[in-house]
């Protein structure tokens, strides 16, 4: 069935929804809320391609399938529920370390990170990081210009193949400096460590998307049912294995994790659910996995769980071991075919063994990945192990060279150092960078990754420049005035696009930036010179 429905979801904050959906009806697109989330949209009118829209431009929106926005909202809701019960990593209050395993383009990663970092704002559940890992290059970028856009200040980005991720198993030791015997989160491990060692204790939480068949998007894409038949099939079961073995080996025991695929195909689905059941399960010791419910959401058509072997939907509701599963029917009115399952892993579960593919990432050989990302010495608040929290203080030297600096250093009238998350601002290669402090905690200080690139090193000694796209640091409209910053406020979004275009606009102006607004929305901060603005 036909249904050429286009849906995007709001990327702000509750209180900028309204500005947000402004700015849209005043370039003549039309929308209504769907029923599933607040931030959902269904697109009704497009006078000319909303990837254009300011709204679009500023990392307001992002276009998205609404079944391809599920597989973060049912892990959120998760952790909300895991929070609320007391029980699970979300139980003791820290900041959250979640891992998505096959991010690109990142619009689950940064779905993910908005719903940690709402959190933070109206605390309702615990707040957190997102580790978005890629292992292809060009689709490495994407994934980075993406969150960049979306200013997810609480993501970062690494590259590595899913299946052998460079980190030891969850709950066992490895070489480093670090507090003996205690886990990041400050809990007593379930190992016991020496001196030289530190027990790596595994993420938080893991959404893991692998490659699929894609059957669920043949409305897009038609090719993909005769592409993916038969024995073409047979490599991606087998890879999304090894994903799903390689992600619990990596998830901290009480953790859970979503399972989801854009195909209809029952390999993919509930025979990968039921291999984690019954494989995974015995090589951990049994009673590891368990299957978690998940609720439907509303606008949505579900099928019940198909059964071993089948082949079509005229079987479903015969797969009764997987109940709990959500499968997204082809015929659903809202969102393409789709599959998404919870797993949690039982607190006692008996550590998987690293495999022979990623021992020597493991023990250090990591340097030769693609990923180039910040390394810290021991000693310099890597954490890793440590149970140490809140923002890093002072100055220090990692070995990859990297300089750590007080949130003082990018204050500014426009820029509030106040609204970072929990974490600590580097300076590596000229870039600033800012790395989320769960994700500082949880990796080994041999680790590569990404944090969120904030701009650039203007050299020793010298204030480092913050990229003008950093709107997630501009303070209310309001609040920078107060602060004696320039502020430019609009209404008409003419007025921004003509900026956009590289028009100037005269502005007195009493200092070299001037913040600029939309119906109080902070959109970026304009360079001034004489009595013009520009962006």
């Amino acid at each position: 069935m036909e249904k050429h429905i286009r849906t995007f979801r709001f990327t702000g904050t509750g209180e900028q929804t309204e500005a947000i959906a402004d700015m849209l009806r005043a370039q003549g697109f039309r929308f209504e809320a769907l029923p599933f989330h607040p931030d959902a949209m269904l697109l009704l009118e497009e006078p000319f391609p909303l990837g254009s829209s300011l709204a679009a431009k500023f990392g307001y929106i992002y276009i998205q399938d609404a079944s391809s926005m599920l597989p973060a909202l049912a892990l959120a809701k998760l952790i909300a529920a895991d929070a609320a019960s007391a029980s699970g990593p979300a139980a003791n209050g820290n900041e959250l370390a979640v891992l998505d395993m096959c991010s690109s383009p990142g619009g689950k990663s940064s779905l993910l990170a908005r719903a940690l970092g709402a959190a933070r704002q109206d605390g309702a559940a615990p707040s957190g990081f997102v580790l978005a890992n890629e292992p292809g290059v060009k689709r490495l970028g994407t994934l980075r210009r993406n969150l960049l856009g979306m200013n997810m200040l609480n993501s970062g980005t690494c590259s590595f193949g899913g299946e052998s991720f460079p980190l030891p198993s969850a709950g066992t030791a490895t070489s480093g400096t670090s507090a003996p015997g205690m886990t990041a989160h400050g809990t007593t491990a379930s190992c016991t460590a020496s001196d030289d060692e530190a027990i790596f204790p595994g993420w938080d939480y893991i959404l893991l998307d692998p490659p699929c068949s894609g059957w669920g998007t043949v409305e897009k894409n038609p090719q993909v049912l005769s592409l993916w038949q038969g024995d073409k099939v047979k490599p991606l079961v087998g890879l999304q294995r090894m994903l799903l073995r390689e992600a619990f080996r990596l998830l901290r025991p009480g953790g859970c994790l979503t399972y989801s695929t854009c195909t209809v195909n029952m390999q993919e689905n509930e025979e990968q659910v039921r291999w984690a059941l019954s494989e995974l399960d015995a090589e951990m010791g049994g009673g590891a996995v368990s299957l978690l419910p998940l609720e439907n959401y509303a606008g949505f058509a579900f099928e019940a769980p198909w059964p071993d072997g089948a082949t079509d939907s005229s079987q479903a509701g015969q797969g009764a071991d997987c109940s709990g599963v959500l499968r997204v029917s082809m015929d659903s009115p809202l969102g393409q075919g789709f599959f998404i399952a919870a797993l949690r892993k039982a607190e006692d579960a008996a550590p998987l063994p690293v495999t022979r593919k990623n021992s020597d990432a493991t023990s250090g050989s990591q340097s030769k990945k693609r990923a180039t990302g910040i390394g810290q010495k021991a000693g310099q608040r890597s954490g890793y192990g440590s149970g140490q929290r809140g923002a890093g203080s002072g100055q220090g030297h990692g070995e990859s060279g990297a300089v750590f600096l007080p949130p003082a250093a990018i204050e500014a009238p426009l820029v509030s150092a106040s609204l970072l998350p929990p974490g600590q601002l580097a300076i590596q290669r000229g870039n600033l960078s800012f790395l989320p402090q769960a994700g500082v905690d949880i990796l080994p200080e041999s680790f590569k990754w990404d944090g969120y690139q904030l701009g650039k090193s203007t050299g020793e000694g010298s204030r480092p420049r913050l990229d003008t796209s950093v709107r997630a640091l501009m303070p209310s409209a309001r609040e920078a005035a107060a602060r004696g910053a320039d502020v430019l406020d609009v209404d008409d979004p003419a007025v921004v696009c003509a900026l956009l275009s590289g028009q100037s606009l005269t502005f007195a102006a009493k200092g070299a930036e001037v913040g600029l607004y939309f119906k109080g929305l902070p959109l970026c901060r304009l360079k001034a010179r004489g009595n013009r603005v520009f962006i």
